[in-house]
C-alpha cells in the first residue's frame, strides 16, 4: 500500500479515533495496541510524539513545534466562519496524503483529550486549571468561536432560558390566582 492509498488513510484515521474514544472513556489500558499504533503513525509521518501525551498542553506544542500552529488554528469541517457576504463557506478539502490525515486526526484528538479527557477529572491546581482553560480556548477556536466566547455564550443562553422560564411560571401563577385582592390571598379563608 502506498502513502496516498485511501484505504490506508481510512484505517489510520479509524485507528486514531478509536484511540481517542478509548482514552476519553479511560479504557486506554484495555487497548495498548491503539497507543502503539498512534505512536508508530506519528513516527512514520515525522510528527512529534508529544501530540500523544495528554499532559502536554497545546500552548507548549505550538511553541515547540511552530509548524503545527496552522493545524491547531484551522476550523474544524463544518465550523468555517461565514464569508464577508454572510454566505456559508465551502468546507475545506480533506487531507489527501497519509501525513496530513494522521496530523489532522492527532490534532483533533489532542484538542478533545486535553479538554474532556481523563486528565480533566479530580482535584487540580490553579496552574493546571489555567493550562486546561487555554486548551479549551484552542478547541473553541477550532469550533469557529472567538477564544473564551463559546462557553460564555452558552451560559448567557442558559441564563436567558432560565429567566424566561421563571417569567412564564410567574405569569401562570398570576393567571391562576383568584380575583381576590393580594392582602386577602395570604389569609386563610
Amino acid at each position: 500500500m502506498s502513502a496516498a492509498d485511501p484505504e490506508l488513510m481510512q484505517r489510520a484515521r479509524q485507528g486514531l479515533y478509536w484511540r481517542l474514544m478509548s482514552a476519553l472513556f479511560e479504557q486506554g489500558d484495555a487497548a495498548p495496541n491503539l497507543e502503539s499504533l498512534a505512536r508508530e503513525l506519528a513516527n512514520t509521518t515525522d510528527l512529534p510524539v508529544e501530540l500523544l501525551d495528554p499532559k502536554v498542553t497545546v500552548d507548549v506544542l505550538v511553541h515547540r513545534f511552530p509548524k503545527l500552529k496552522p493545524e491547531f488554528s484551522r476550523p474544524l469541517p463544518g465550523f468555517e466562519p461565514p464569508t464577508p457576504d454572510g454566505e456559508a463557506q465551502q468546507p475545506s478539502e480533506g487531507p489527501t496524503d497519509l501525513k496530513s490525515t494522521v496530523q489532522r486526526a492527532l490534532v483533533v484528538s489532542k484538542l478533545l483529550l486535553n479538554a474532556f479527557g481523563p486528565n480533566t477529572q479530580g482535584s487540580v491546581t490553579a496552574q493546571q486549571y489555567g493550562a486546561w482553560a487555554r486548551d479549551v480556548e484552542w478547541l473553541e477556536g477550532r469550533w469557529g468561536c472567538r477564544r473564551g466566547r463559546c462557553g460564555r455564550a452558552a451560559m448567557r443562553r442558559a441564563r436567558g432560558r432560565r429567566r424566561a422560564g421563571a417569567a412564564r411560571r410567574r405569569d401562570r401563577r398570576s393567571a391562576t390566582t383568584s380575583s381576590r385582592p393580594a392582602w386577602r390571598r395570604s389569609r386563610p379563608t
